[in-house]
């Protein structure tokens, strides 16, 4: 293949895949809106959430909900297919140097580097999600002070949509942090390729 059909396919592949993803993070936290303002409605008596360790437990327990809200929307497959792209950056960055700089690179071990990355950015995504990174935290953070500070079902509702969502002031913090995390991913396995 010549040398710029590499490099455009290449770029293409990449933004392919973001693009995708950045979608399916939208569908995403509209599900994930929807699953949380239910389970808040339920949790909620007379408009206010009730304020005990049993509601705090429920809600903050956020994984089961995100990792429908992936499901449900296809996120998960995305993310999966997205690392799968790994392998093929390997096939391309060989090929790039194999035609620019006439270097043959044994790619059997960047196979195996492509499939350790791969793992790792799934479990971040997919596994760490509402657990231990700045989305699930800040989540976490948000529907804990809502239900502590007794605000009412709506006001809630609210907050949990600009959250997830976007407002005029704040950025959809799934697909924001979705986005970091694979442009992340994506820029590191491929310095660290061209650093091979």
């Amino acid at each position: 293949m010549p040398f710029d059909d590499l490099i455009e396919d290449k770029d293409k592949l990449i933004d392919n895949r973001i693009d995708a993803i950045n979608e399916k993070s939208v569908e995403a936290s509209e599900i994930l809106a929807s699953m949380i303002k239910q389970t808040l409605f339920s949790l909620s008596d007379n408009g206010v959430i009730k304020f005990n360790l049993k509601n705090i437990n429920i809600i903050t327990n956020l994984r089961p909900l995100i990792n429908d809200a992936f499901k449900e929307s296809g996120l998960d497959k995305e993310i999966k297919g997205f690392t799968k792209d790994f392998n093929q950056l390997v096939t391309y960055n060989s090929d790039i140097q194999d035609q620019l700089n006439k270097l043959t690179i044994k790619t059997d071990p960047l196979y195996k580097y492509a499939d350790q990355q791969s793992k790792l950015v799934q479990e971040r995504l997919l596994l760490n999600i509402s657990e231990s990174d700045s989305f699930g935290q800040g989540l976490r953070k948000l529907l804990t002070e809502s239900i502590a500070s007794g605000q009412s079902f709506t006001t809630t509702s609210k907050q949990v949509d600009a959250y997830l969502k976007g407002s005029p002031k704040n950025a959809p913090q799934l697909e924001k942090y979705v986005n970091q995390v694979t442009r992340d991913a994506i820029s590191q396995f491929d310095g660290s390729l061209n650093a091979q």
